[in-house]
């Protein structure tokens, strides 16, 4: 398991474990859900009412189509922000069709990187 997978499968055994609790509201928002929402897809899976956010319009039409039919899966084609406003969103270096992107406008060395 790559690096990245083995943190997205450690993010879900953490929220499971947190989420035992009888009374504990079943909803999930994922924002950034990406193509694939696989931090969320256990969850979808079991029936929570999830909202799916992503800002890329190619991660959208994926998502929608992967949660077709799925009536606990709502999905916004929008970022998220601490300014109410609109923003340029930077594109990975491998371009629009890129799985990462940012609104971030601060130095990052990682960001920069990809």
């Amino acid at each position: 398991m790559d690096a990245d997978k083995s943190s997205e499968a450690r993010i879900v055994e953490v929220l499971g474990k947190l989420c035992l609790r009888p009374d504990f509201p079943k909803s999930i928002v994922d924002v950034g859900a990406n193509i694939n929402a696989s931090i969320s897809v256990p969850f979808i899976d079991a029936g929570w009412d999830c909202l799916l956010i992503e800002p890329q319009e190619h991660c959208v039409h994926v998502l929608g189509e992967k949660f077709a039919g799925f009536g606990n899966v709502e999905i916004m084609n929008c970022g998220c922000s601490d300014v109410a406003s609109e923003a340029v969103l930077y594109h990975g270096k491998d371009g629009v069709g890129s799985e990462l992107a940012t609104l971030n406008t601060r130095s990052d060395p990682w960001m920069s990187s990809v």
